[in-house]
């Protein structure tokens, strides 16, 4: 999880992978401060002695390593667990990180998810996990304006365009998730959600009907 700092201030971005998160990054960056804790410009080639690099660690972990009553606030993103789970496969194949057909793809994530939730650098890790305990944070949704929401509440200069994710559904943005994917995913949905129950319950997304975009 990224920390950033800036004169005598320090913010600690906990980054859910998939879920906005590199956007909030380039706004601190753009606005003068300077990132911490986070590994940058490696391939994951040269990552295979990494399982969760430290921009991706999960509440635990940070509990350990952090002593967050030094650290002015705490903020993290959430986002729509179907779109962040969909969002998850166009980015392995815009990476050329799998080559596996959609189908067989989402049956071995969800196998692999349900035996070791650090599957993939934690990028499909609940995002209830992230949450440290020892510190309260402030939780946006992505898609209802978080990343404003979170520059509101630091102080940073806002981005200049309107983000697609207040507009636009999970199959309408320009992903990398082809056309004839969405149907495999669709019916995969139930298990996809039952996964990240608590997900759902914890963040208010209302389960089959809720769709953002990817």
């Amino acid at each position: 999880m990224p920390i950033f700092t800036k004169e005598d201030r320090t913010v600690l971005f906990i980054h859910v992978p998939k879920a906005g998160g590199s956007t909030v990054e380039k706004l601190f960056q753009v606005n003068g401060w300077r990132e911490f804790l986070s590994i940058r410009g490696i391939s994951q080639n040269r990552l295979k002695h990494v399982r969760i690099p430290p921009q991706h660690m999960h509440g635990d972990l940070l509990d350990t390593l952090l002593d967050l009553r030094h650290v002015e606030a705490v903020v993290m993103l959430v986002r729509n667990p179907f779109s962040r789970f969909v969002s998850g496969y166009g980015w392995q194949v815009s990476t050329q990180s799998t080559d596996l057909a959609p189908d067989a793809w989402i049956e071995h994530t969800l196998t692999q998810c349900q035996q070791n939730p650090s599957h993939f650098f934690n990028h499909f890790r609940p995002q209830h996990q992230f949450i440290p305990r020892s510190s309260p944070a402030h939780i946006f949704r992505l898609e209802d304006g978080g990343v404003e929401a979170i520059c509101d509440l630091v102080g940073l200069a806002p981005p200049k365009s309107r983000w697609p994710w207040k507009t636009k559904t999970v199959w309408e943005k320009k992903s990398h998730v082809a056309p004839e994917a969405r149907a495999v995913f669709e019916g995969w949905r139930e298990e996809i959600e039952r996964l990240y129950a608590e997900d759902y319950q914890r963040f208010g997304y209302d389960r089959e009907t809720a769709h953002v975009a990817a």
